[in-house]
């Protein structure tokens, strides 16, 4: 079997699309954690990617002659959109974003370990936490946790009032750049 140009290409542009995509997923899973309201957000952005894969499949399944084919291409269209249209979103939302301050009550901190490369610990020491996930309060009584690199909830107590900024993009999501 012999590659042709065009077979060619069809593999290079195979293989810069995934490149994109793992770029995107590498760069989007840490970000996408600290959406505010993110089960809605995941809800509708994982909505429209369904929509998105049954029309294309339904473009692109004319072509296969049985009814395995038809139902493998729904079904790998369907799996790839549901994984890569939040992450998608989420990307073009922080493409052109605004901050704002708004008025949290701190809830409580939860100490992470191990979520970044810091070296290893020495025996008998306790490791310095790599994360700190933060449970907030909104004004509107919904609960979000946000994952901070730094303890930004040094001098807190429960109930305490804590303006932070939010960032809003395109789409009005809202996320915090906690980096």
């Amino acid at each position: 079997m012999k590659l042709n140009r065009s077979d060619i290409k069809k593999i290079l542009i195979s293989l810069l699309g995934l490149i994109i995509f793992f770029i995107l997923l590498i760069n989007e899973i840490p970000r996408i954690f600290n959406v505010l309201k993110l089960p809605l957000v995941l809800g509708i952005s994982s909505g429209f990617g369904v929509i998105f894969a049954i029309l294309f499949s339904s473009k692109v399944s004319k072509k296969a002659e049985e009814l395995i084919e038809r139902f493998q291409i729904y079904v790998g269209s369907i799996i790839i959109s549901l994984i890569l249209f939040p992450l998608l979103i989420n990307f073009i939302n922080r493409l052109h974003t605004f901050e704002i301050e708004e008025e949290f009550v701190f809830l409580s901190v939860e100490k992470m370990y191990g979520l970044n490369f810091k070296g290893s610990a020495r025996r008998g020491e306790i490791p310095e936490p790599t994360a700190y996930i933060v449970s907030l309060e909104r004004k509107d009584k919904t609960v979000e946790n946000v994952r901070f690199t730094r303890d930004i909830t040094a001098g807190l107590n429960r109930g305490d009032t804590i303006n932070l900024p939010v960032k809003r993009g395109i789409f009005r999501i809202q996320y915090m750049d906690t980096d």
